[in-house]
């Protein structure tokens, strides 16, 4: 009787050769009288090349064969022979990434046209500073229901702290709100420890002459564009509150974004917005990086049925949606460490 299985020679290396010889040997056999017994444990036949079929006297499975041997048996029965191992991909559209790929090609395109039309470093950092700046100063005499200071690294946020310490002893907000930032920072001899994120900003403030009770921690929901998702929990939170008047405090170079940020949820109430710049300097590098943030802003976040309307008594500029904004209807996620 034929071994249907993989055999191998001396060394241990499996061939194919002995099981295509076994088959056909057995399938050339003269035609013998059946074995019932056998043929009705097994029920398994052989299809030759002849209208005869030659009765398999012992069980036939897909694992007493080389998948050489099965294939051949698969080919001559007229059946399409299985490939789980590479199924058929499906089909690929490029056309779902053609969108994204355009809008990054656009804004590349932009910046290579403001680097070769401004060839100045000078002049160059001009025009960029002139894009990305807008300013809604705090009228004298105004006082805003509350100031909130943007998020940075912690140079950056001194030099904020310092013009939201400024404006409060001016009588131009009445509480400043502050990014809650988990983690600890510098070491504090006197204390022997770090201290926390947290706990570092208030000490700059209370140092700067802010009272603790005048200062509010905001918890920020994580987003991958920062600035907007700043504007969008504070913005729910002033919609909550029923504020008036809002005061920004950012760099300069990071005004117009903050701004269009921020109305782009409050254009449906009637909350004031303004925004003053520390004294935060800004290198080529900074401002290349910003101005291709605010084209992708454009771009993906801020609708582009906005339309800018410049004021002719204050110079400032708003802008104008025909929708309202989804954060006006979102739970807000705003957390306040109240202090007495």
């Amino acid at each position: 009787m034929p071994s249907f299985g993989n055999p191998q020679d001396a060394d241990g290396k499996k061939y194919v050769g002995q099981d295509l010889q076994d088959l056909q040997d057995h399938l050339s056999r003269p035609e013998a009288e059946p074995n019932t017994a056998s043929a009705s444990r097994s029920g398994a036949r052989l299809s030759s090349t002849s209208t005869s079929s030659v009765p398999i006297d012992f069980p036939l499975t897909e694992r007493h064969l080389s998948p050489q041997v099965m294939a051949v048996c698969l080919v001559a029965s007229g059946k399409q022979a299985r490939n789980p191992v590479n199924p058929v991909n499906p089909v690929y559209n490029p056309k779902r990434k053609l969108w994204p790929l355009l809008g990054a090609f656009l804004i590349l395109a932009v910046l290579l046209v403001v680097m070769i039309a401004y060839g100045s470093k000078t002049e160059l950092k001009q025009y960029l500073m002139n894009q990305l700046t807008r300013m809604e100063n705090v009228p004298p005499g105004t006082t805003c229901d509350t100031a909130y200071v943007l998020g940075s690294s912690p140079p950056s946020l001194l030099l904020k702290f310092k013009k939201v310490a400024s404006l409060y002893r001016q009588g131009r907000c009445k509480k400043i709100l502050i990014p809650h930032r988990p983690g600890i920072t510098e070491y504090n001899p006197q204390l022997g420890r770090n201290l926390a994120n947290d706990e570092w900003s208030i000490r700059q403030l209370e140092r700067l002459g802010i009272p603790e009770r005048s200062i509010q921690l905001v918890n920020i929901k994580k987003g991958f564009f920062g600035t907007y998702s700043e504007a969008k929990t504070v913005s729910s939170f002033a919609v909550h509150r029923g504020y008036k008047s809002l005061l920004l405090v950012t760099a300069l170079h990071h005004t117009r974004r903050t701004l269009a940020s921020f109305e782009s949820f409050l254009q449906a109430h009637p909350t004031k917005l303004y925004i003053e710049a520390s004294s935060e300097k800004a290198g080529l590098h900074e401002l290349l990086l910003e101005f291709l943030k605010l084209q992708i802003y454009k771009f993906f976040l801020i609708s582009d049925k906005a339309e800018a309307k410049t004021t002719s008594q204050t110079g400032s500029t708003r802008f104008t949606r025909s929708f309202a904004p989804a954060g006006s209807r979102t739970k807000y996620c705003i957390r306040f460490a109240e202090r007495n």
